[in-house]
């Protein structure tokens, strides 16, 4: 799958081990450069825009740790349905 079949990304960079359906997607975003994404391939839907600089994922605990695109290293988490579990600000407390 590639954006030519879905605009929303441009390729498919990793798939989840184990998968449960989920990828890492990214897309160029010019002069953003590269962003990623999490997308549900069995729902064929977005998880979380192409809008990270980096993407890490538990899938033990369910958790994707989405990195802001400042090229730092604070990141936010989400759930696998998209939910914003906890800010940077809470994460660092």
């Amino acid at each position: 799958m590639t954006g030519a079949e879905n605009p929303q990304f441009d390729q498919i960079t990793k798939i989840f081990i184990p998968c449960n359906g989920y990828a890492i997607v990214m897309k160029d975003k010019g002069y953003q450069g590269i962003l990623y994404g999490v997308y549900d391939l069995t729902k064929n839907t977005v998880i979380l825009p192409c809008d990270f600089y980096d993407i890490e994922v538990d899938v033990k605990a369910g958790l994707i740790k989405a990195f802001k695109p400042v090229y730092t290293l604070t990141y936010d988490v989400y759930n696998f349905q998209g939910v914003l579990v906890k800010t940077w600000d809470q994460i660092k407390k």
